[in-house]
């Protein structure tokens, strides 16, 4: 109840109204916290807030993530809002990069990646969003989905077939 006030006080009732709170974990990964519907979209993308083990940061592995489930779902121009929190493995993050620290590298960015695309598919699935699957998702030979992950092994526990994504 108090989050939610404060996260009403930073991105307004709208946003309070239209968000879907999330949580997360596989792979010793956890991904919680709040995101906009892709029906509530900003012109700025200033109420993006993501947070690695609890420290403000910026990354492009997460930034790709976030955008590409969003990018066929908003108009361009718009900016999804979210306030998220990712905790994993110190071991697995170097925050060296940047002498402010603001920018991190991780281990195996790939798999953090495809973590933070699945939590946010599965966020919108469960909290009934219609889910976009992306053309390039989809082998054009087939008509089958890609798997998520590419080499390394899957984190999250996924159905084999593609209703996972219906």
């Amino acid at each position: 109840e108090q989050q939610l006030q404060r996260i009403g006080q930073l991105f307004g009732k709208a946003f309070v109204d239209s968000s879907l709170q999330i949580k997360f974990e596989a792979g010793g990964m956890i991904l919680s916290g709040w995101i906009g519907t892709p029906d509530y979209s900003i012109s700025q993308s200033d109420r993006q807030y993501f947070y690695l083990n609890g420290r403000g940061m910026r990354d492009k592995v997460i930034s790709h993530a976030i955008r590409h489930v969003y990018q066929e779902q908003i108009p361009e121009g718009r900016y999804p809002s979210y306030l998220l929190n990712l905790q994993i493995d110190p071991e697995q993050v170097d925050v060296n990069v940047h002498p402010t620290k603001h920018e991190v590298r991780f281990r195996q960015g790939r798999m953090v990646h495809d973590f933070i695309t699945t939590s946010l598919q599965r966020a919108f699935e469960e909290g009934g969003v219609s889910a976009v699957i992306h053309k390039s998702d989809i082998d054009m030979d087939t008509g089958e989905l890609y798997p998520v992950f590419d080499d390394q092994e899957s984190p999250m526990a996924i159905e084999d077939s593609a209703t996972a994504y219906q």
